[in-house]
């Protein structure tokens, strides 16, 4: 193999390692449902309370270059987290307050 046939072999192979695939909606629910559940769900159990947002209570919708993952209505979500499409987690959850 000539040089050239190496070097796009090489190529080939480190644009395999550095591009992630990239995650569907279900697996962006998942991701931020656990990150959430492990974030508010103590908190809530500290001060007497029940974490009750179960999986059909989370919506996606693609926004870019992440996805935008949230319980209740998405103009004022109660839980809101946005999720990479590469599924990198992120450890921000954002909780609104309801009075």
């Amino acid at each position: 193999m000539g040089r050239t046939g190496c070097l796009l072999l090489f190529s080939a192979m480190l644009c395999g390692c550095v591009s992630t695939s990239a995650i569907d909606d279900q697996q962006a629910i998942a991701i931020a449902s656990k990150t959430c559940a492990a974030t508010w769900a103590k908190t809530l159990q500290k001060e007497g309370g029940a974490w009750q947002v179960g999986p059909s209570e989370w919506h996606a919708r693609l926004d870019g270059s992440s996805w935008k993952v949230w319980t209740g209505d998405e103009a004022s979500p109660v839980l809101l987290m946005r999720v990479p499409r590469s599924g990198r987690s992120s450890t921000a959850c954002d909780l609104r307050f309801v009075d």
